[in-house]
């Protein structure tokens, strides 16, 4: 019996990253990183089935446009706030990069609904959501400056990843948690360190997320439903090919 209560808590352990991703929002980028070339950005919401294959979520009716403010910042640090339209399965932004160099695409979302756990006995939950990820056009200039109120920007070293966390501009402070999934949807965790900084090794390709949660205390009331809490979440889309 002993024994057998170890296996399924093993097995508890191991499928565990599965289904922690839950349910979250994502960057997909699309081009073929030649200036001059229009590029196509996606948001997308979905949940990680049983299988770890991560799912997007169509909706019955558009979603409205403005969900999420989209902009494109270019290698000499000039900002494009992009036209976002709604789609079915999410949002769609495009812009057509000129310079060479390592392109920053952010998108905030402000006025995402309350989560209404309230039919669960859970605290309702307003949240803010981060996203960013990078888009390169050849050799070129690096813009590497933090412009959302959470951000999360990557380094390439040798073979490993360098991920830095800010808040409000600054490095977030020794031991902040990072979730980071894998093309797979596995989770592993990390803390940053006295420079906001963490590492990781992307040993595949495909899309990582890299996840920063901060919470906010501040009860409130959004849209007619009360919350507890705001929680704003910072996800780095990181494609690796």
């Amino acid at each position: 019996m002993k024994k057998m209560r170890q296996t399924i808590l093993l097995l508890a352990i191991i499928f565990l990253p599965i289904y922690s991703f839950a349910h979250g929002y994502w960057l997909e980028i699309n081009g073929n990183g030649q200036p001059g070339k229009q590029v196509i950005i996606q948001i997308f919401f979905g949940e990680i089935d049983q299988y770890g294959k991560r799912l997007k979520e169509t909706y019955d009716t558009l979603p409205a446009a403005d969900m999420f403010r989209i902009i494109a910042v270019h290698p000499d640090g000039k900002m494009d706030t992009l036209k976002v339209s709604a789609r079915k399965d999410g949002w769609q932004a495009t812009f057509t990069p000129i310079l060479k160099g390592s392109y920053r695409i952010l998108a905030t979302g402000v006025k995402l609904p309350v989560v209404d756990r309230s039919g669960s006995g859970g605290q309702n939950i307003r949240p803010f959501e981060y996203l960013c990820s990078s888009y390169q056009t050849g050799l070129g200039m690096t813009n590497n400056k933090p412009l959302q109120m959470l951000d999360i920007i990557s380094q390439q070293q040798k073979d490993m990843m360098q991920v830095t966390v800010f808040k409000d501009g600054k490095p977030c402070a020794t031991g902040a948690k990072l979730r980071i999934f894998n093309p797979d949807n596995w989770e592993k965790q990390l803390e940053t360190d006295s420079t906001g900084s963490a590492e990781f090794y992307p040993n595949r390709k495909g899309l990582y997320i890299i996840r920063y949660d901060w919470y906010d205390k501040t009860p409130g009331t959004y849209e007619g439903v009360s919350y507890s809490a705001v929680r704003h979440r910072c996800d780095y889309c990181l494609l690796v090919q």
